[in-house]
């Protein structure tokens, strides 16, 4: 029966041999005591299946592997700026057959690494115990990689790397799993394992190298050392078939391999033992094998005179394709997203559209009533409300109704009432309609009357009439409006017979012909601080014969037209500096452009980046340094400055102060939210995929973008933003799409400062103590590395400009002109030059600027506590300090530099400068990658490519910006403005359900009701009135009309 079964197991071997062996006829031994598998005592698990193979013990490659022949068009590695390759030249058997050499070459031109390689023929490999003895490059030949890799895919990875590294001192193992980042904690340095006397691993020498991989656990071993164990429920464990890699090869990662080579280098293999199971083997195969094979029948995995390999079938040859678990389309899911889709878009039609009508009738109307400007009525009174140049007319007022009179007809005609219409006011004995405002009663003369009511006019009219923030006196007065003539109203929009309310007040009155007012009118200004504009509804009011011995007697006040005082004059409409806001349109311009160039032309920014091309050195030293210099980001926060206190300068209104400690963060910040949550949507999405194939490509590893852990983790980091105190980095700034957001915290913090610093600016009068402040503000900014520094000198130019004039008094002096434009034009030159003379010279202007400023931790200056550290781009220098404070004073003082920078262009883009600040890295990230990663696999030349990439790229950014802008106000700009409205006016006070209307509508429902006040402001118990008291009022309407 043995013998038999031995017979067996050689046919079978044959008989696969001839399906997959080699040409040259290469023969599998095969223990036939083996047919039933290997038994490893260290794991308890049994493997069907087996590739042992000595190399020293031969010198042609066993069948069972194949040699690796390819050129990577493109690598998937943050870091790695050169693409992977095999050449089936760089396997090769030493001399005497001791060791298989895996060769890697010197780099081309193109940034390809040729290495070599072998695989496993088969790719049915599922679970097992893998080991081979292994040897990396020699020290010192640049940093290679020797690896056993276990691949399908990129989550479906397990491998083990011993790198040389450039430094030797640095050469390290690493363990990883799926697509880990290769961290160090993730293996172990050679000098660990050599120095430890207990593990006696010398890694530079072949070693065993084992992974033990189940269907729950992952362990890995370097020379029997067990040194990573990995269990189901911490990490997800691959569960694909797929081949066996022994591969010698570098990619010029810095935090893994490093190098490569630049004259080769080689590696060996000594021996792969593989023990595995089969993916092909089914439950049925699976019961047959446990009912014939005992543990007595195995092999042991620990037998060192086993050789050959398993017989498999061709289908084990092929890879392994996951069956597609459902073909029916899920339509119900589909249709349901459908239809909230379309109720979305419809809700949105419905709320827009109408808004947006309502909108363009408004401008009309308004374009209309400028039109006629100037036209007067046969009173004398303007008819228009347009504004003359210098002056603010009258804003419309708001009516609350309208009375159409007819003089044939003298009776009431009440019009239905319905949900829009203000209900027909009820009319006293004398036919006369009767209001009220806590005793106050209004009535036109008798006429036929319509009183319809808009429902936005509804509501102001009640909310002023019945009492709002600002508290004006009543009185128990009864008058009655007489009905003048037609013409002669001085409300220039007011009809007559309809209901006056000025926005300002707290009354509702009716104006005539004649235009009687009741009660008085607060004169308050309708300024709003978050538009800067003025109200121009200033109308002043006068009682006729009203003082404090008339208190309780019948008057009539009569509204008596003037002009608004000087005093109460609105401010003229603020003139942008068109100026500074084409130099910041321009700064969002450099910006983008900077970081387009880090992420596909890196040599154009970092002295000494890989180039494509010898133009890409020499455009670092002579445009970089002038034109995309990261010093010129410090104008956006000296010019924002200008921006954020000018206001207050000009009129000393803290409620502009208040504004904006209020609003800054909510403005600043709620565009930032959404723009980080929509990228990490697209991120998760699939839109940033191609962006880790770029660095291999375009030769930078600037570009990186990471989704974050959790929702918890995403709110962290925004709050972050808020609270963080400069010169430290956010850490949102490593996964969002460019790092521009370290900004921010920087902004924010510089607009505390900046507006605590005006309010006592403003308060020292004396000239030389208010420099002298500046003066040590500044210094004592640049000294603690702040960036406060920018914030003070841009305070410093505005204060000149607004309060001292000093433009005014320079050009008037044409040879003082042209002195500080040249001194000015010198700094500005002088600052961006230091970076050229960095770069073209060992004098480092920096490590001059580090003996003074001190170590936050130590004290001592930096150079002291840290000899290597160098200027990161978040901490201010020196020359970005005077760059920015001189071209900004050149600009301001330079008419002609102002006529440049007030180009339309430059002031087309201001608008949109934060939407560019915001999306322009995820459109090069998400957009530009793809485009360039495409064109290079058609092998595009790189120039070309990176054309047609960047048109794109800033295509899509220009026509993206009419969408997204208006967004990007509205969730800044416009939602701050109502938070502000909210946190400084009082809320209006609560009203009862039947508010304006009185309990007694519903409680005294008589056959023959008495007439009902309408318009009162006492909501529930305290609105009382008896029937003698509405008789009383009645009696009273009575005389006066006698």
């Amino acid at each position: 029966m043995r013998f038999q079964t031995s017979l067996i197991c050689c046919i079978s071997t044959l008989l696969s041999q001839n399906l997959v062996a080699a040409a040259d006829g290469f023969i599998r031994p095969r223990d036939s005591d083996c047919s039933c598998g290997y038994y490893d005592s260290a794991t308890d698990e049994v493997f069907t299946e087996a590739i042992i193979t000595y190399f020293n013990e031969t010198s042609v490659l066993s069948p069972d592997f194949i040699t690796e022949d390819y050129k990577n068009k493109f690598e998937k590695d943050w870091n790695a700026i050169y693409r992977q390759g095999a050449d089936t030249t760089n396997v090769q058997f030493s001399n005497g057959s001791q060791s298989l050499q895996l060769h890697v070459s010197n780099p081309d031109n193109e940034h390809l690494v040729l290495g070599g390689g072998v695989r496993t023929l088969r790719s049915d490999i599922q679970y097992g115990s893998f080991r081979s003895l292994l040897r990396p490059a020699d020290s010192g030949n640049g940093g290679t990689s020797i690896s056993m890799v276990l691949s399908y895919n990129d989550s479906q990875t397990i491998e083990i790397n011993s790198m040389n590294t450039n430094d030797p001192s640095n050469a390290w193992i690493s363990t990883l799993v799926g697509e880990e980042f290769p961290d160090r904690i993730l293996g172990a340095n050679f000098s660990t394992l050599s120095s430890n006397p207990s593990i006696n691993v010398n890694p530079w020498d072949f070693t065993e190298y084992r992974v033990d991989w189940t269907k729950t656990k992952l362990n890995f071993s370097i020379g029997g050392f067990h040194s990573r164990s990995i269990s189901k429920g911490s990490t997800s464990i691959p569960s694909v078939p797929c081949p066996v890699f022994l591969k010698h090869w570098s990619g010029g990662n810095p935090y893994s391999t490093q190098g490569p080579p630049k004259n080769g280098s080689t590696a060996n293999v000594g021996w792969a033992r593989l023990f595995f199971n089969s993916s092909l083997m089914n439950e049925e195969a699976h019961k047959d094998f446990d009912s014939k094979c005992q543990l007595a029948n195995f092999c042991l995995t620990d037998d060192w005179t086993l050789r050959g390999s398993s017989p498999f079938a061709p289908e084990a040859t092929k890879r392994w394709k996951q069956a597609s678990p459902r073909t029916t389309q899920q339509w119900i899911a589909i249709w349901m997203a459908v239809a909230c889709i379309l109720c979305t878009t419809i809700l949105l039609v419905h709320t827009l559209l109408p808004r947006a009508i309502a909108r363009f009738g408004s401008q009309k109307r308004e374009s209309q009533q400028s039109a006629s400007t100037g036209s007067t009525n046969d009173s004398g009174y303007s008819s228009s409300t347009a504004a003359t140049s210098g002056t603010s007319t009258p804003a419309p007022a708001y009516s609350v109704g309208h009375f159409s009179s007819n003089s044939s007809d003298n009776t009431l005609r009440p019009p239905p009432l319905n949900l829009f219409e203000f209900p027909t006011p009820p009319m006293t004995p004398s036919g006369s309609t009767l209001y009220s405002r806590q005793g106050t009663v209004f009535t036109p003369s008798p006429s036929k009357t319509s009183f319809n009511l808009g429902v936005t006019d509804r509501k102001l009219a009640f909310w002023q009439q019945g009492g709002s923030a600002y508290k004006t006196e009543s009185t128990d007065t009864l008058v009655e409006a007489e009905m003048p003539s037609k013409h002669g109203s001085p409300f220039p929009d007011s009809k007559p017979g309809t209901p006056y309310v000025d926005s300002r007040t707290t009354t509702m009155t009716i104006t005539g012909g004649g235009g009687t007012v009741l009660d008085n009118i607060d004169e308050m200004s309708n300024e709003s601080p978050i538009s800067g504009k003025k109200a121009s509804n200033e109308i002043d009011s006068k009682k006729n014969g009203c003082d404090e011995k008339d208190k309780g007697v019948d008057v009539t006040v009569t509204q008596v037209p003037s002009d608004p005082p000087k005093d109460k004059q609105p401010l003229k409409p603020k003139q942008r500096v068109d100026y500074l806001a084409g130099l910041t349109a321009m700064l969002a311009i450099i910006v983008s452009v900077d970081h387009f160039c880090a992420t596909f032309v890196p040599a154009v920014i970092f002295p000494g980046a890989p180039h494509h091309y010898e133009s890409e050195v020499w455009a670092n030293k002579i445009v970089t340094p002038y034109l995309l210099n990261q010093i010129w980001v410090g104008l956006f926060f000296s010019t924002s400055t200008r921006f954020l206190v000018s206001r207050y300068l000009r009129t000393g209104d803290l409620i502009w102060v208040g504004e904006k400690a209020v609003t800054r963060n909510f403005r600043v910040m709620s565009p930032i939210v959404a723009c980080a949550m929509l990228e990490y949507f697209l991120m998760e999405c699939g839109a940033t995929k191609w962006l880790e194939y770029l660095p291999a490509i375009t030769w930078s590893t600037w570009p990186y973008a990471t989704s974050y852990k959790n929702f918890g983790a995403f709110v962290s980091e925004c709050l972050e933003l808020v609270y963080l105190v400069p010169n430290a980095v956010p850490q949102i700034i490593f996964n969002y799409c460019t790092g521009v957001l370290w900004t921010m915290p920087v902004q924010l913090q510089g607009s505390w400062q900046i507006l605590l610093g005006v309010v006592i600016i403003r308060e020292i009068k004396t000239p030389w103590k208010r420099f002298s402040y500046y003066t040590v503000c500044t210094i004592l900014n640049w000294y603690a590395s702040s960036w406060g520094s920018y914030f003070w000198l841009g305070l410093l130019l505005t204060d000149l400009d607004i309060v001292f004039k000093y433009k005014k008094h320079i050009l008037s002096r044409p040879w003082l002109f042209y002195l500080l434009a040249t001194f000015y034009a010198l700094i500005t030159i002088a600052s961006l030059s230091v970076d050229v003379a960095n770069q073209v010279s060992d004098y480092s202007f920096i490590d001059i600027e580090h003996r003074i400023h001190p170590d936050l931790l130590t004290g001592n200056p930096i150079y002291i506590s840290n000899p290597t550290e160098t200027a990161s781009y978040y901490i201010p220098r020196l020359n970005g300090l005077l760059f920015a404070a001189s071209l900004q004073a050149l600009i301001e003082l330079s008419p002609l530099i102002q006529a440049v920078f007030s180009c339309r262009a430059l002031t087309w883009v201001f608008p949109h400068i934060f939407t560019i600040y915001l999306l322009h890295g995820l459109i090069f990230w998400s957009l530009g990658a793809t485009i360039c990663v495409f064109l290079h696999v058609l092998h595009w030349p790189y120039a070309l490519n990176i054309l047609l990439t960047a048109t794109c790229c800033y295509a899509a950014l220009v026509f993206s910006l009419p969408i997204l802008t208006p967004l990007v106000e509205l969730l800044g700009k416009n939602l701050t403005s109502g938070i502000w409205e909210n946190a400084r006016d009082v809320p209006p006070p609560r009203r009862a359900t039947l508010f304006p209307y009185g309990k007694e509508l519903l409680l005294d429902r008589e056959e023959n009701p008495q007439p009902i006040l309408v318009g009162t402001t006492v909501a529930g118990d305290e609105y009382k009135e008896s029937m003698d008291e509405k008789k009383r009022l009645q009696v009273k309407v009575e005389k006066l009309e006698v």
